[in-house]
């Protein structure tokens, strides 16, 4: 009799135990759903960015925070989810690099990967030198912040020597280059109101330098609202897997692109424009009207080789205005620093604009 109970008890056992954990894998299913649902909701209404949290690291012995996409600290427009304003600090700075000088012709903007040092020497040696070239110019680096204690060890010694780093408290990636390019827009407004014209480039570019200082951009002197670059009505990227994928939240209520694009390594703007952009992030897309924008290749086509600009799809030839991408630079800057008197003795006229600055 004992045994029997005990075996009834044990298949009784056995059953309940055979039913709880099919309960529980539904409970845990029901959850996840709802979380999900709950997900699919929220979502559209916050930015989101898969992995970015906001980080910490060791640099130079002071703790820095670097900022993933959700974190980035803007101030942003409740009923206007286009606009992003930047409002921290710079991490590094140089707010005399444009004071000393009262009229400044070019100032080259380079948006640079933290790690590229070779890149930026290069440009500083090129089309960033001072003493080779016959107007005034800066160049700046416009870098984000990295997790890499060392690597921002190397960035500081950097700066410490050429002083023309400016990085701010948001961390490098593809994600953020909108932001780089916000970061560059309020340094300019800051601190470079003197500049007569803006040339954007990746780290990976170059120019005609001499070309642009002496042939092209004094033709354009006193233009406002002006933007040369390769101009297209840009579709969305919808591949994930694409550095500039831009999520279906951020066009939820929109059939698309609301303006047209810049799209390509190179842009030249006249600087009037500049604190118009910043200012206006707040209002954007209303802000900054009437703004005409040049197709580059058709604008500096015309001067060269009319050839609808084919530097950018023949990159190991020679090419009067941007070449790339890296291996070629140096090549291509032995053949455009050649030429240069070329186009000294073909404008001196446009040379009269600079004397007396």
């Amino acid at each position: 009799m004992l045994w029997t109970d005990d075996l009834c008890h044990e298949r009784w056992t056995s059953k309940r135990l055979r039913v709880y954990p099919s309960d529980s894998v539904k409970i845990i299913f029901v959850i996840l759903v709802f979380v999900y649902l709950i997900y699919l909701v929220i979502c559209p209404l916050i930015d989101t960015s898969i992995g970015s949290h906001l980080r910490e690291y060791k640099s130079g012995g002071s703790y820095s925070k670097a900022y993933g996409f959700r974190d980035v600290p803007i101030k942003t427009n409740r009923n206007n989810p286009w606009t992003v304003y930047i409002y921290r600090d710079y991490l590094l700075n140089n707010p005399s690099i444009c004071k000393d000088v009262k009229y400044l012709f070019t100032l080259i903007v380079v948006n640079s990967v933290p790690g590229n040092f070779k890149q930026r020497e290069r440009m500083r040696s090129t089309i960033g030198n001072r003493t080779i070239l016959p107007t005034p110019i800066r160049i700046v680096f416009l870098l984000g912040s990295v997790l890499n204690g060392s690597l921002q060890n190397r960035i500081n010694a950097e700066h410490n020597i050429y002083g023309d780093t400016i990085q701010a408290d948001i961390l490098d990636t593809n994600e953020h280059l909108t932001l780089k390019s916000v970061l560059g827009l309020k340094w300019i407004t800051e601190y470079c109101k003197n500049t007569e014209f803006v040339i954007w480039l990746n780290d990976d570019m170059t120019a005609d330098i001499f070309y642009l200082l002496i042939k092209f951009l004094p033709s354009y002197i006193g233009t406002t609202k002006t933007v040369f670059c390769i101009v297209q009505p840009s579709e969305k990227i919808g591949n994930i897997a694409n550095p500039w994928f831009i999520s279906d939240t951020r066009f939820k209520y929109k059939a698309g692109y609301l303006f047209l694009n810049c799209v390509g390594p190179v842009a030249i703007i006249s600087s009037d424009i500049i604190p118009v952009l910043y200012n206006d992030l707040a209002h954007f897309p209303k802000g900054a009207e009437n703004v005409k924008f040049y197709d580059i290749k058709d604008a500096v086509g015309q001067n060269v080789y009319n050839q609808d600009h084919e530097c950018f799809n023949k990159r190991n030839d020679p090419c009067l205005f941007i070449s790339g991408p890296a291996g070629t630079l140096l090549k291509y800057w032995e053949y455009v620093y050649e030429k240069r008197y070329d186009y000294l003795s073909d404008a001196v006229d446009n040379l009269d604009v600079f004397e007396g600055f």
